[in-house]
Formats: structure tokens, C-alpha cells, sequence
């Protein structure tokens, strides 16, 4: 009705076809897996004889996604930790070049050494914690890639 306004006659039996065929492509498994691992949402539109292959393909695509959203969550952390351990180096620098100046009171010395050794204990966790969370990196690759290639709805990349 909304075309015939402009004067555009509708073929319902060629807009039927190509409704089919998209609905038919769209819900292959293959499409299902690549919305999965791209944490696209299923909106119930396949049909009943489509549906439960694409659900198979789609949920093994999620699982990928899930993991490759804690993959980036760990290296956006690493790279906040880098930052930090740079931050604790400049501040154990700056603490050990005031201690080696004449002059110092023996409480100031104390609270300087202090602080010195809080920067040096944090700066060995954080760098046991960034090696931790790198060694968790290559295990979630290698987890992906894994599931990448016992899947047959994947082209594997990564």
C-alpha cells in the first residue's frame, strides 16, 4: 500500500522469494556462529527447521565471544598495570635518590626506607600479577583457537 502511493507495484511473489532466500541465508549455522562470536543478540527469526542448527552454531560462537571479552578485559589490565609499575619504578627512584643525600634526620631516613620497601613489595606484585595475567593470556588464545578449529561453522583466525 505505502508504494502503490508512489506508484510502485509491489511483485509479492518475487518480495516472498527473496524474503525466503534471505531468512534461509541468514539463518545458516555458519551466520549463526559468526553472530555469536561478534556478541550479536538472536532475535528468534529463524524458522522451526533452520532454528536448531543455527542455535548450535550461534551458542558456539558465544562461548568464543565470552572468552574474547575476558581476553581484552586481561590485556586492558596488563596495560593499566604497566602503567602503574611505571608510576612504583619513578617512585622507588625518587626515594632512593633521597636517601642517598647528607643531612637526612634519622626519622626522615626511616620513613623514606619505609616507603621504599611498600614500593619495591608493590612493584614485585604487580609485576607477579601482570606475568600471571599474561600466562592466563596465552591459555584464553589458545583456548579460542581451539574451540575455532573443532568448530566446522569456523574460518579460524586469531
Amino acid at each position: 500500500q505505502a508504494c502503490a502511493k508512489f506508484g510502485i507495484n509491489l511483485d509479492s511473489v518475487a518480495y516472498n522469494k527473496g524474503r525466503l532466500e534471505g531468512i534461509r541465508e541468514f539463518c545458516a549455522p555458519k551466520n549463526g556462529f559468526e553472530m555469536g562470536t561478534k556478541g550479536y543478540k538472536y532475535e528468534n527469526i529463524c524458522p522451526d527447521d533452520l532454528e536448531t542448527s543455527f542455535l548450535e552454531a550461534y551458542r558456539e560462537g558465544v562461548e568464543i565471544y565470552g572468552l574474547i571479552l575476558e581476553l581484552n578485559e586481561d590485556e586492558m589490565q596488563i596495560s593499566q598495570l604497566r602503567l602503574e609499575l611505571e608510576r612504583i619504578r619513578i617512585a622507588i627512584s625518587s626515594r632512593e635518590g633521597a636517601l642517598i643525600r647528607r643531612g637526612l634526620s634519622e626519622i626522615l631516613r626511616n620513613q623514606l626506607n619505609d616507603e621504599l620497601n611498600d614500593f619495591i613489595n608493590l612493584r614485585i606484585w604487580i609485576e607477579n600479577t601482570i606475568a600471571d595475567r599474561a600466562h592466563n593470556l596465552e591459555e584464553l588464545r589458545q583456548k579460542i583457537r581451539r574451540l575455532k578449529a573443532a568448530s566446522s561453522y569456523s574460518s579460524v583466525s586469531m
